[in-house]
């Protein structure tokens, strides 16, 4: 489940993947970008998008040492690729070449990054939830999406019973142990960062908020690592 213990979850995040595949930021200009948060910092082992016109369904990263890898492609489509950054790649400037375009880009140590669940990089965070009942564990549910737009829904946090929340990412692995979360400013523990088991360059971090967070409406959350700090992401307690 979500990760009361620091357990990693798996089933349940294939509502995230649909998102980033097909969603755009606006224009043709040619940009490399995170994919989760739309952000020019990217970092190595993370989930990058392409964008811009005569792209083709293949990627080549070129570093600063002058050593070239084909990086894998999770989609590729009219203005649009989807691809892993190589874990090999040398930090610094790297040239992104697909199709007819080629872009010099920068390759950082780490990129915290968060996914929303409209796939906007803002509002509700695409996590998932569990809470500690006398039965057991439940899912508690963290967002509902419509044609429209997705809604936080609210994390009854209670003493005794805190909700443990599962969030997703990229960009956030090489400084895992360093990783810090806040909600509306105010510290949670970290139970869990690292890579998802499952999915090439998507991360994980499982969070704890006790009842002294409860009833406070809608707060930004945030995760940081020592050079630079995500996307604010959105939950409801």
């Amino acid at each position: 489940y979500g990760g009361g213990e620091g357990r990693i979850e798996t089933p349940g995040i294939d509502f995230i993947l649909p998102y980033w595949m097909e969603r755009f930021y606006g224009g043709f200009q040619v940009s490399v970008v995170s994919a989760a948060s739309g952000a020019a910092a990217i970092a190595p082992d993370s989930i990058a998008t392409l964008y811009g016109p005569d792209l083709g369904p293949r990627v080549t990263i070129t570093d600063r040492l002058g050593v070239a890898r084909d990086a894998r492609v999770f989609y590729a489509g009219a203005g649009q690729v989807n691809f892993l950054v190589p874990s090999e790649t040398a930090l610094g400037a790297m040239t992104v070449v697909s199709g007819m375009q080629s872009i010099q880009t920068e390759v950082v140590g780490d990129a915290p990054a968060l996914f929303s669940a409209d796939a906007s990089g803002r509002g509700v965070a695409a996590a998932i939830a569990v809470q500690a009942m006398p039965a057991g564990p439940a899912a508690v549910p963290v967002f509902a999406c419509s044609r429209e737009n997705c809604s936080a829904l609210p994390l009854t946090v209670e003493t005794q019973r805190p909700v443990h929340v599962s969030l997703y990412g990229t960009g956030l692995r090489n400084a895992a142990n360093s990783l810090r979360v806040s909600l509306g400013g105010e510290p949670l523990p970290v139970l869990f960062a690292g890579p998802h088991p499952e999915f090439a360059g998507l991360d994980q971090v499982n969070v704890r908020i006790d009842a002294s967070l409860g009833q406070r409406g809608e707060l930004d959350l945030v995760i940081s690592s020592s050079e630079r700090s995500s996307n604010s992401v959105r939950l409801l307690v």
